[in-house]
Order: C-alpha cells, then structure tokens, then sequence
C-alpha cells in the first residue's frame, strides 16, 4: 500500500488500544438484536442474506436506524425473488415508487406489512441504477455474491492478508461502483444499468487490465464509505455478518477461501479501511490540536507509521476508528469532559469500572459494564482479560471540550 510522510499525532498510540476495544465492544453486545428483521429475510439463504446486506449498503446515506429497519425488509424480498430467477429489470421496476418531490426511487414492500402497511424505503440519492447492474452483473455467477467471489480468488490471493483485502474490496468495487458516474433514477435507468453491466462484464474478462485498474484504485481506495462498511461487517473479528459471510461461502462451494478468512482474521481486518465519516474526523480534529484533515487516508497513514515504528499492539487497525460514531456524539457533543475515558484521574469515568473496584475486581466479569453503557448507551458482558481499562494508567490524551467563554474586562470594554 502507497504511504507518504505524514507525522502521527501526540498521544495518537496511546489512544489506538481504546478505540480498538471500544470497537470490538460494539461488535460484541451482550444481547445480539438482528439488523435485518422480518420473516424473509430469516428464511433466505446466507448468500442471499448477504446480498441484502449489500445491497441496504448501497443507499447507506440515511439514518442508520432507517436503513435497516426500512431497507433491509424490503430488499429481502427483492432478494428472494431475484434468486429464484425472476428477470432482473422486471423485479425493479415492481417495487420501485417514483416520487415527484424526491430525487431517487422508494422501494416497497409487496408481502411484508407494519401496522397493516406495506413496509417503504426512499433513498436519499438514486441508487437503482447501482442495485440494477449488480444483479445484471451477478446473473452471470450463479446470482450469488460469493460465486462471484470464489470466480475471481486466483486474482485476489496474491500478496499477503492485507492486500487480499483490498483485493477483495476492488473486486466489489468493481461489481457496483466503478465508474458509476452520476447515475440518475429519471429516464431510462433500464438502458443506463445494463449498458453498466455489459462495460464491468467485460472488464471483469481482462485479467492484465484487471490487475491494472486494482494498481491504479488502491492509490484512490479511501472514500468509498459504503463499500469498506459493508466489508467490515462480513470479515472484521465480531463483524455483524461475519458468520453470515462464512457460511455462504461454505454454502458456494468455496472452503479454501473461509478458512482462510478464519486464519488470515487479523490480517485481513489491517487491510480495511475506515468507512470514512464527519464524525471520524471530527473526533479526531478535537481530540489532536493542529490536525486539520483526519480522513481514512490520514487514519492509514499514520496506522503505518506507527505499525512500522512497533508502537501499536497487534490487534489495532484503521477501521476502529469508525467507532467515533457511536461515542462522539454522545460524549463529545455532549462536552462530557468530566466522565471521559481520554481524560486523566479527575474523569469520573474510571470510577464506574468495577475492575478498577477493590470491593468487586475480576468477580465481576460476565456482568454488564457501567463504563460501556456510560460511554456508548449499551450492555456488554465485562471481559477483564480482553479490557485495557482495569491497569490503566489514566491521562489527559485529550485536551478536554470544554467551551472558552470569556468576558471582556473594564480595560477592553473601554479601549472599545
């Protein structure tokens, strides 16, 4: 992966190994909710359950509450039907709603109802293009995502786990956005997905122009949000769909790819890249006086910095810090300085770890932990063994939030 010279922030080691558990927290709930709800989408196939998934990621610009909970019944049912072989261009134009005050499609349900109503999704920019093409394109692998991937492995087993990872993120990036341009839901949205889908079909079929476009794109990788989203969510340790990944690809035919998934795990999670966000960078803009651009890029940058250096334990990688999302807003936002874990002794936040507790300690593991729900407002299971927090040693990594507020003196007010 290219690297350029771009100094590490103060204190930005210290920091890594919070957000790294903090992450694996997230991933690992106490009590496990299912993303995607309704009874389609529990009787699919795990390959279809993951081309779900992918295709909610595609329209991945709306609250995420919505996406699944709205999206995600919808296109299960889509899903469903496109796998029995229902042609492609008919099973859009089906459950896709034009609306004259919005700029893309809604998409309904057609045998799921809430509260006696059909279930409806409306993406916030058009996204039937991009969903088109990559059922089109997928008709030719068995329409299954993993087919597809098990079809192209000799070209994505080359180089060590974090190069297969990106390997892998182009190969679906390729599937649904390479060169997608500024694909519009208006006028003929059939014609512009297929001829898409006849130019990425083709593309696929060039081996030396293959390899040559993945040289060009991993200079450019960073920005993709939803494609790296989706990604960690099938192979990071505690992915949400990690099980879901594998045992589709037990289900295609392809056990030499899922073991390696289970043996190459950490390797293959330093390949992801932070699934880019404001709140990322401003999180870290707050949190690192003088840091002015924090993007995935930056996030890379300074991983390899610090990777080369040896001052990163082996579990930390850049997608971690997508977990900003969840404890930014919360603490950030909320200037809640005086309980935050980035802040030294005087944060009561080290207070609420019964670890930390001589009256409780390790008997406290498998009890939900105060520290968790404070910080990101859910339940986990204490797990001292895998925790940093118990030993410590607190101290000021973030400068605080603070507001300086000042009034002018009697000296000013008059100068003025």
């Amino acid at each position: 992966m290219a690297r350029r010279d771009a100094p590490p922030p103060d204190n930005i080691a210290q920091l890594w190994p919070f957000l790294a558990w903090l992450d694996d927290v997230w991933r690992r709930p106490m009590f496990n909710q299912e993303l995607i709800e309704g009874p389609v989408f529990r009787a699919l196939a795990p390959a279809d359950q993951l081309l779900t998934h992918w295709l909610c990621y595609i329209c991945d610009r709306v609250e995420r509450a919505t996406l699944w909970s709205k999206a995600g019944p919808v296109f299960s049912e889509l899903v469903r039907a496109y796998s029995a072989g229902t042609p492609t261009i008919g099973l859009l134009a089906e459950i896709a709603v034009k609306r004259a005050e919005a700029k893309a499609f809604s998409y309904r349900s057609r045998i799921q109802f809430e509260e006696a109503q059909p279930i409806e999704f409306t993406a916030r920019l058009p996204a039937t293009v991009p969903i088109t093409r990559t059922l089109l394109v997928l008709e030719q692998y068995e329409r299954n995502l993993l087919v597809y991937l098990r079809q192209y492995w000799a070209f994505c087993r080359r180089g060590d786990a974090p190069e297969v990872m990106h390997r892998i993120a182009f190969l679906f990036d390729t599937l649904t956005y390479w060169e997608l341009g500024r694909a519009s839901d208006a006028g003929n949205w059939e014609e512009t997905a297929q001829r898409q889908a006849n130019h990425v079909a083709g593309a696929l079929r060039d081996s030396t122009q293959l390899e040559a476009r993945f040289g060009q794109w991993q200079r450019h990788c960073f920005d993709d949000k939803r494609l790296w989203a989706a990604l960690r969510d099938w192979i990071a340790p505690g992915g949400a769909f990690r099980a879901v990944f594998l045992a589709g690809l037990d289900s295609a035919r392809a056990p030499d790819i899922g073991e390696f998934v289970e043996t190459s795990a950490v390797g293959l999670a330093k390949g992801l890249e932070v699934p880019g966000d404001v709140w990322n960078s401003r999180f870290l803009k707050r949190i690192f006086a003088g840091v002015r651009t924090a993007g995935p890029r930056q996030i890379r940058e300074w991983y390899e910095t610090l990777r080369t250096r040896g001052e990163l334990p082996d579990d930390c990688w850049p997608s971690q810090f997508d977990v900003s999302f969840v404890y930014s807003p919360k603490m950030c936002d909320g200037r809640r300085q005086g309980s935050c874990l980035f802040r030294a002794a005087e944060s009561r936040a080290w207070d609420l770890c019964p670890v930390r507790d001589q009256r409780f300690g390790h008997a406290w593991a498998g009890n939900p932990c105060p520290l968790v729900d404070h910080l990101c407002d859910f339940e986990f299971a204490c797990n001292p063994e895998s925790c940093p927090v118990p030993n410590a040693e607190p101290s000021n990594i973030c400068p605080g939030c603070e507001r300086q507020i000042a009034a002018r003196t009697d000296h000013q007010r008059a100068a003025t």
